[in-house]
């Protein structure tokens, strides 16, 4: 068997891509804002996702693979950290991201890297298997989703028909399937994903504790009174994610805390409409 060589050897990150996959073998995460080598990095990753051709596929699977349990994004350490715009060429209407807490597999040169990202065109279904099924959703008619927050997207979800079964995911490993159905949106966008992920998420989790303050400023946001909000976001009914942190007053606005670090795959589709409503319908399920 080649001896594999550690990466602290060798130059901190490698880099493969063609028209249809990317792959990248760093040793270190790309943070929001990289310096140094990993600001380098960023850019060769983006150089190879504007070289994906858009005319092989509307699907792309990405992957995350480290054994590290950082607490991680999925979708900030995909897409987020790289920039949205990278991917604006792809007319994409299916986006799978995944993550695997195993050691990635060596780079072309046997170097053994901590951290591995792929993104592919030609890979087309999930490779992590749900166990089951724990909750669904669907949302009541949103109008220009394009200009909502978390906020309201949270609020649409838990207007809608959310239902959950007796499980309980809290600090277990989980999926999301998501469908949005709307005119106008592209899936690489910040409200065409990061936004609804996190509303989604946050559907399925409870706030721990009263806050007039976040109560007060969640009911502006939403046009509804504060004991309203208040009850609404304290609702555990379907708090499978469990009670947490879950909003906090935040500058002159709030900030949503969503349960992601263990969410390990996200199936997120898209269908157009015609008129100028949307709707986000899907499914949260534990994986094994």
């Amino acid at each position: 068997m080649d001896k594999i060589i550690h990466s602290s050897s060798k130059k901190p990150f490698f880099i493969s891509g063609s028209n249809t996959s990317v792959e990248v073998w760093s040793d270190q995460r790309i943070p929001f804002e990289p310096k140094g080598w990993l600001k380098d990095l960023r850019t060769a990753i983006q150089d190879k996702i504007k070289s994906l051709s858009p005319h092989n596929s509307n699907f792309l699977y990405s992957k995350f693979v480290s054994s590290t349990r950082d607490t991680v994004d999925l979708d900030n350490v995909l897409f987020y950290n790289i920039g949205y715009s990278n991917f604006s060429h792809l007319p994409l209407n299916r986006i799978i991201m995944e993550r695997s807490f195993v050691n990635p597999i060596p780079d072309p040169n046997n170097i053994q890297f901590p951290h591995y990202h792929l993104y592919s065109l030609e890979k087309n279904d999930l490779q992590i298997k749900s166990k089951k099924e724990v909750g669904k959703f669907t949302s009541i008619p949103i109008s220009n989703l394009n200009s909502q927050k978390v906020d309201g997207i949270w609020y649409a979800i838990k207007k809608g028909n959310i239902s959950t079964t007796n499980s309980d995911l809290y600090r277990k490993k989980f999926g999301i399937k998501i469908t949005i159905s709307s005119p106008n949106l592209r899936l690489t966008t910040d409200v065409g994903m990061k936004r609804v992920i996190d509303g989604v998420i946050a559907s399925f989790q409870a706030q721990n504790g009263y806050d007039d303050e976040t109560s007060k400023r969640l009911a502006l946001n939403l046009g509804i009174n504060k004991n309203q909000a208040n009850d609404m976001i304290s609702d555990d009914t379907n708090a499978i994610l469990g009670k947490d942190n879950l909003l906090s007053a935040y500058r002159n606005g709030i900030k949503w805390n969503p349960a992601d670090d263990l969410l390990v795959s996200v199936d997120l589709n898209l269908k157009q409409r015609f008129d100028n409503l949307s709707t986000i319908n899907g499914q949260i399920y534990s994986v094994e």
